[in-house]
């Protein structure tokens, strides 16, 4: 991936960073597209709507699985800002840089600790990368194998505690606008924002300019939040009408949400991005987690992005990585990366480094209309 004439992907320093980075970088969310992956009971759907050019939205899950049979559940949605360049590259990074720096670090402090800091640096490399010229919101809810369960949103993409089972659907993260920052600080004019148009402005975005990682404010949602299931849905999901948002999501089956929450948007005028990640219960996914995780590759990160799923392991500590897909038809392909790159004074034989491919093509639905 080029900006100018620099190559994000060498930028990154970390070959599975860099092969995260391209896999949602490169993934189809320009046609939109609604995956029900029933077997593990989550759902995703993207759509780039009827008025902007381009999707600047992207959305990943994953489940990083470590040396010590422990793991990560990871949910994330990322909003690039409107109006920023590369908000859609910013949004890439994000997503990227936080699944990498977690596969990194299990047992390092609780989940909260370990988030800041990862989120911290997402937001430093972004304003590295970028120079101002993207930045992006950030939906994330984790989970671990160990019980702890977290979620943190920056930004006007917003979490919702979701309860199928009693028609429950309550947001719990708070807009990071201009007029909520006023209202925290018991401001009730709000007729200057208005005046100015500054109505719906972001007090704040991962990759912004002129400020550092240090300045951003987290808001973390803990496990007693979310005592069945979650959403994460863009501001294009919700915007167009938040009442016909609620009503499609109390009023629809666990596995139709995400597809008719992006139709609808599109519905009543498509005037942004919209994304939603709907999980409707954790217990059922924590279960077919512990399931099957004997069979999965340790020191791996499994990722659900666009329509296939990917599978990265890591094959040492010492950072050498193999990265994997399988189809449903069992077909394999090798792809050399070409020779390593070795000090001259080295004797030991150059080693070509393999990224042997293979894809789980998810149950994908028509693009949404």
């Amino acid at each position: 991936m080029l900006i100018g004439n620099k190559d994000i992907s060498k930028m990154l320093n970390d070959p599975l960073h860099a092969q995260v980075f391209n896999e949602i970088i490169n993934a189809s969310f320009n046609q939109g597209f609604t995956i029900k992956d029933d077997d593990f009971n989550l759902f995703f759907s993207t759509h780039p709507g009827l008025v902007r050019k381009r999707n600047e939205d992207r959305l990943a899950l994953s489940i990083i699985n470590f040396s010590n049979k422990e793991y990560y559940f990871c949910a994330l949605l990322c909003d690039g800002v409107g109006g920023s360049e590369f908000g859609d590259i910013a949004a890439s990074l994000a997503i990227s840089t936080i699944l990498t720096k977690l596969s990194y670090s299990y047992n390092r402090g609780s989940l909260g600790d370990q988030l800041t800091q990862v989120v911290q640096e997402s937001d430093k490399l972004i304003r590295e990368v970028l120079s101002g010229r993207g930045a992006t919101t950030l939906s994330l809810f984790l989970a671990s194998s160990s019980g702890e369960t977290i979620a943190l949103n920056i930004g006007d993409s917003r979490v919702y505690s979701w309860q199928p089972s009693l028609k429950k659907l309550n947001q719990i993260s708070i807009d990071d606008t201009l007029e909520n920052e006023l209202a925290h600080l018991k401001i009730k004019d709000m007729s200057a924002l208005k005046e100015m148009k500054l109505g719906g402005t972001l007090s704040q975005a991962l990759g912004e300019k002129n400020r550092s990682e240090f300045d951003l404010n987290f808001n973390f949602h803990n496990k007693d939040n979310f005592p069945e299931g979650f959403i994460l849905a863009s501001d294009g999901a919700w915007k167009e009408s938040e009442e016909v948002f609620l009503k499609i999501i109390k009023n629809s089956p666990p596995n139709e949400v995400a597809r008719r929450v992006v139709i609808s948007s599109n519905w009543l005028g498509g005037g942004d991005n919209s994304s939603v990640i709907a999980v409707p219960s954790l217990a059922t996914l924590q279960q077919k987690i512990e399931d099957i995780k004997d069979s999965y590759f340790y020191n791996t990160i499994s990722l659900w992005c666009g329509d296939c799923k990917t599978k990265f392991a890591l094959t040492s500590q010492e950072m050498n990585v193999q990265f994997k897909k399988n189809n449903y038809k069992k077909s394999s392909k090798k792809i050399s990366s070409g020779d390593l790159k070795k000090k001259e004074n080295e004797k030991k034989e150059k080693e070509k480094e393999d990224i042997i491919i293979e894809e789980f093509h998810l149950k994908s639905d028509t693009k949404p209309e």
